[in-house]
C-alpha cells in the first residue's frame, strides 16, 4: 500500500522592476519562462540532449524533470502527462503590471513516492529559476523611453514554505538531513475540521480564470456538483501521477450524496477571456447543511490548493476559501508626485511682487 497524497508550497514575494506585458495568459508566460530557466540551469546533460528525459540515466538525481520533460519519463502514466506541481498565481489582469507592483507567486508540489526527495530539490530549482528570471525577464518586450525593448521582470524578495491547507508559513530553507519540507500537508478525507463544525456557507473566490467542461460544452458559470466532482477527479489524477493512494471520493456514496444537496448562491462571477482559453472569476457562496459542508470541507480546501478545471498547470482554476489573503492580491505602490523645484529667482522674489512683461518689439512694416 502506498502513502497518501502529500503537497507543499513555496511562495516568492517580489516587485515588478520592468513593466510586464502578456500576449495571453500570465501563468502560461511565467510557466514557459520557468521551464526555460530550469532547463538551462538544472539539466545536467549536454546541449544536444537537453530535455530528453525518457531514457536519461541521471533521472533519479535530476531536480527539474517534472517541468522540462515532454512526457512522463517514469512511464507510470498513459495519455496526457499530469505533472506533480501547479503554478500558484495571484489575481492578475491579463494586460500586465506596471513598475512597482508587488506580486506574490509560487508553486505547489506533490511528493513523488518514487523519488521522495524530489519535491524539496524541485523547490530549490524553482527559487533559483525565479532569481534568474529577475534578470532575464519574461512576457513581451516593452520599450521604455530611449532604452532598448526588454521583457518584464519581477524581483525576488522574501521566499517561504507554505502549508497550502492550513496556511502556516516558515522561511524558505533546504534541510540536507531530511528530504521532507517543513510544512507538508497530507490528504485525510475524513479529518475533523474544527472550522467546519457549524458552518452553513463557504465563500469561494475564483482568482484566476476557471473553465469547467461538461459533455464537451464549457460552463459559463460554476455549478456545485460539477465543481466538486472535478476536484475529486483532480485529486485522483494527481495522486496517481506521483504513486500515492487515490482518494477515490466519487466511489463514496456519502460524498456523492452530499455534493448533490449542496448549492451555490450569491453568484458574482463573470466570464473573462475567449471561449477556448477563458474562464469565470469572482465570488460565490457554497451553501448547505453543516453535515454536508463538513463532509466536503477537506476536498474544497485541497481543490483550492491544486486548482480545478482546465489549465491548472499554469495557474488557472485557482480559488480560495474564505477571505482572500493580501498575498493573493496585487498591491500597487503609488509614488508621491514630486513638486517642481522653484528657481532661485522665483524664491527670492516676494509673493506680491509684480513681474514686468518684456516690451514688445515693433513689427517691421513690409516695404512697398
Amino acid at each position: 500500500m502506498s502513502a497518501p497524497l502529500a503537497i507543499t508550497t513555496v511562495e516568492v514575494d517580489g516587485t515588478v522592476t520592468r513593466p510586464l506585458r502578456f500576449g495571453g495568459s500570465p501563468g502560461e508566460a511565467l510557466s514557459a519562462a520557468l521551464r526555460e530557466a530550469m532547463l538551462k540551469r538544472g539539466c545536467l546533460r549536454d546541449r544536444t540532449h537537453k530535455g530528453e528525459c525518457m531514457n536519461c540515466a541521471l533521472l533519479p538525481r535530476c531536480a527539474v524533470w517534472p517541468i522540462v520533460a515532454p512526457a512522463d519519463p517514469t512511464r507510470r502514466q498513459r495519455g496526457a502527462y499530469t505533472r506533480p506541481f501547479v503554478i500558484r498565481m495571484p489575481e492578475m489582469k491579463p494586460g500586465g503590471l506596471p513598475v512597482g507592483a508587488r506580486v506574490t507567486y509560487g508553486v505547489t508540489i506533490a511528493q513523488d513516492q518514487l523519488f521522495p526527495a524530489l519535491w524539496e530539490s524541485f523547490a530549490l530549482a524553482f527559487v533559483q529559476a525565479a532569481i534568474q528570471l529577475a534578470e532575464w525577464g519574461f512576457g513581451l518586450a516593452v520599450r521604455e523611453g530611449e532604452q532598448a525593448a526588454r521583457r518584464g521582470a519581477i524581483s525576488v524578495g522574501r521566499v517561504r514554505w507554505v502549508n497550502p491547507i492550513s496556511g502556516e508559513t516558515e522561511p524558505f530553507t533546504t534541510k540536507t538531513a531530511s528530504p521532507i519540507p517543513p510544512l507538508p500537508a497530507t490528504f485525510v478525507p475524513d479529518s475533523d475540521d474544527a472550522s467546519s463544525g457549524d458552518e452553513r456557507a463557504y465563500p469561494l473566490t475564483f482568482l484566476t480564470p476557471t473553465r469547467l467542461v461538461v459533455g464537451g460544452a464549457t460552463m459559463r458559470q460554476p455549478d456545485s456538483a460539477v465543481l466538486l466532482r472535478r476536484i475529486a477527479e483532480r485529486l485522483d489524477a494527481v495522486a496517481a501521477s506521483v504513486g500515492a493512494d487515490p482518494p477515490g471520493l466519487l466511489a463514496d456514496e456519502s460524498f456523492t450524496a452530499a455534493i448533490g444537496r449542496l448549492e451555490l448562491r450569491d453568484d458574482a462571477t463573470q466570464w473573462v477571456g475567449d471561449e477556448a482559453r477563458g474562464g469565470f472569476v469572482g465570488g460565490v457562496t457554497l451553501t448547505g447543511s453543516p453535515e454536508d459542508l463538513a463532509r466536503v470541507a477537506a476536498v474544497v480546501r485541497w481543490g483550492a490548493a491544486l486548482g480545478v478545471g482546465k489549465g491548472t498547470l499554469h495557474g488557472a482554476g485557482r480559488f480560495v476559501v474564505g477571505p482572500v489573503p493580501p498575498t493573493d492580491r496585487i498591491a500597487f505602490v503609488i509614488e508621491e508626485q514630486r513638486q517642481p523645484v522653484a528657481s532661485s529667482r522665483s524664491r527670492s522674489a516676494p509673493a506680491n511682487a509684480r513681474t514686468r512683461r518684456p516690451e514688445a518689439k515693433p513689427r517691421k512694416r513690409p516695404r512697398k
